[in-house]
């Protein structure tokens, strides 16, 4: 269980090291203009390694599967907290190097639901297996 463990936390890491770099150089370059649909694959990915971490935190902690009721919360607080803690980098990252929006509150909620939803997705396919 501990190299499983070990091993997916690594992936997820790596994959949010990826998209947080991704989401830097589609700011800083404007395109997200150009690609509008690739934000929401970035959070819904971003959700799903949050999700799998967060699950793994729970397996080594509880010492039992977290398809339990509680084990999905669990995961599902922390993938919310966790987008609404990148919401705030981002703007906090957009005032940096000047980008201003319009709409962030609507484009912060989107991105907070789109994160969410990739966790959900994520405890769902978890509790099929």
């Amino acid at each position: 269980m501990a190299k499983r463990i070990i091993f997916e936390c690594t992936i997820a890491v790596f994959v949010i090291s990826l998209l947080v770099f991704l989401q830097y150089y589609f700011m800083e370059h404007l395109l997200f203009n150009t690609y509008p649909y690739t934000g929401i694959v970035l959070h819904f990915i971003g959700g799903i390694c949050v999700a799998l971490i967060s699950k793994d935190i729970w397996e080594i902690s509880k010492h039992y599967h977290f398809v339990s009721f509680q084990g999905m919360r669990f995961v599902l607080s922390i993938v919310l907290i966790t987008a609404i803690a990148w919401e705030v980098a981002e703007i906090v990252l957009g005032w940096s190097i000047d980008i201003t929006t319009q709409n962030f509150i609507l484009e912060c909620c989107k991105d907070i639901a789109i994160t969410f939803l990739g966790g959900f997705f994520f405890t769902m396919i978890m509790r099929l297996k």
